[in-house]
Formats: C-alpha cells, structure tokens, sequence
C-alpha cells in the first residue's frame, strides 16, 4: 500500500492468499496504517533531500570549476542546476539552410527559417 497499490494488490504481494475480506480488514489495522504513512513520509522526504543535495553539488562543481579556471566545465554546472530546478529552457537548434538563412528545430517539432 505505500507504494501506491491496492490492498488487495498489497495483500496478495506479502504471499497470502488472495481474500479480499483481509485485505480490508489489513487496510483498516491502524498500525499498518501508521506504517504506510511512515513509509510514504520517508519517501517524500528522501526526493526532496535528492533534490537539494543535487544541487548543492552542482553547486560546489561550478565552484571548484571556477577556481580551477575551468569555464566549460562551470558552465556545464551552472546549465545542470538550472535544468534540475526547471529554470533552464530548451533552446531550438540552427541548421544550414538554402542561401544564408538559418533551419530552426524547435522542441515542439516546428521547423521554420530564420534569417
């Protein structure tokens, strides 16, 4: 159940026998209850933590990247903490077209010229 499945499911996947009677009766026992909101709590938790602690490493990477007088590198950092806090946007990318215009592929699958 605290992995999102039906106490039915739930029941049937600790090895017993499917009975949909036991199934409500377990779903109903407070102490599991407690327990699947513990379980679903940690999990919560532990996304948000990964989140952060990504962060903070892409962080400390752009850092040391900076110091090391490593730009690309820094930038790559920079370009991954955004797109893991969702700042970053995809930008279309250029082609050579006819004459001295540009083919733009744009993320929606659009493609038109520039220039």
């Amino acid at each position: 159940m605290a992995k999102g499945k039906t106490a039915d499911e739930a029941y049937a996947q600790a090895g017993y026998a499917p009975n949909r009677g036991n199934a409500t009766r377990m779903k109903a026992n407070e102490s599991i209850r407690k327990r699947v909101d513990e379980l679903q709590g940690r999990s919560a938790k532990r996304v948000e933590v990964t989140v952060e602690s990504l962060a903070a490493e892409l962080e400390e990477a752009r850092a040391l990247a900076l110091t090391e007088k490593q730009t690309g590198a820094a930038v790559s950092a920079t370009m991954g903490e955004a797109k893991l806090l969702r700042l970053a946007m995809q930008m279309p990318a250029f082609d050579s077209g006819p004459g001295h215009r540009q083919r733009c592929h744009c993320a929606a699958g659009a493609v038109c010229w520039v220039g």
